[in-house]
């Protein structure tokens, strides 16, 4: 038997394999039948179609801009109307009482009055809310503290020189409303969003103070004005008192040491839902692609 060439025998195991591949990835008629549309798939096309033509989307579109501008124009005329008999209207209700209590309060300014010492409980129960809000934020975000977040990158140049002069302007401007408070517009809720607006101003230039802070430190820091306030209340009760009752002639000194916690709780949890609010922070870093 003669012997055959290598050169002849390699063409037609080329040929062989070129075959069998093309074999396996050319469809069949068997697949080429399963993917072809049915009848049933074309009337749910055309169906589909017929339904969201662009003359109903644009039509749509327009009916619920036209519907949105009417109500709005309505709340806003009904919002005038309330506003003007408001202001031809004498002071009623509680404003008068509380105005004629004032001295008995410990402060000045009547809001501040009512809102710790007519009503000092709804001010405790607000910032439970706050600490309630901080407490979700961490069971969303599912960490410990925020020192595990990773610093965003640092800000432009304008952006960290407006830092460097208003984050201390900040802070002083957070004192003067605190101090302000007791005798004019003003006080704890005011100057803890100053402070959370100067954290809020260092964590976008990279320049994070708070870093410090773990997590105990900063959960302790948020509960701590409405443990005050708690603890307070109970040492009342235990002189025979009502909760959160002051003793006649020392109520400004309660209320600014309320006030003075409130204001850093207040700003701690501010900046802590500031950071917490964006997720992208909190996922891990991006792992480089592998072939």
């Amino acid at each position: 038997m003669p012997s055959v060439p290598w050169n002849d025998v390699r063409p037609m195991k080329s040929t062989r394999k070129a075959r069998l591949i093309t074999r396996r990835t050319t469809p069949t008629t068997h697949d080429r039948r399963r993917a072809m549309p049915t009848g049933r798939d074309r009337a749910k096309a055309a169906e589909m179609a017929e339904a969201t033509t662009p003359w109903e989307t644009a039509r749509s579109g327009r009916a619920m801009r036209l519907f949105t501008g009417v109500g709005a124009f309505l709340l806003a005329i009904v919002l005038a109307l309330v506003a003007v008999e408001l202001v031809d209207r004498e002071p009623g209700g509680l404003t008068r009482a509380a105005l004629d209590s004032l001295d008995e309060s410990g402060v000045e300014n009547p809001v501040t009055a009512v809102l710790l010492n007519y009503r000092s409980v709804d001010t405790w129960l607000e910032l439970g809310v706050l600490v309630l809000a901080v407490m979700a934020m961490f069971a969303l975000q599912r960490c410990t503290n925020l020192t595990q977040v990773p610093q965003i990158e640092r800000g432009g140049y304008v952006l960290m020189r407006m830092t460097s002069v208003f984050v201390p302007l900040m802070i002083l401007g957070a004192g003067y409303l605190l101090w302000r408070g007791t005798h004019a517009p003003g006080g704890a809720f005011q100057a803890g969003a100053l402070l959370g607006a100067a954290g809020a101003m260092l964590r976008l230039t990279s320049r994070d103070a708070f870093r410090a802070l773990n997590g105990w430190a900063l959960r302790g820091l948020v509960v701590l004005s409405f443990a005050c306030f708690a603890i307070i209340g109970l040492g009342f009760m235990l002189m025979n008192r009502r909760f959160l009752e002051y003793p006649s002639g020392q109520a400004d000194e309660w209320i600014f040491l309320i006030e003075l916690v409130a204001m850093l709780s207040i700003g701690a949890a501010l900046w802590a839902l500031f950071v917490g609010a964006h997720p992208t922070e909190w996922s891990s870093e991006k792992q480089p692609r592998t072939n």
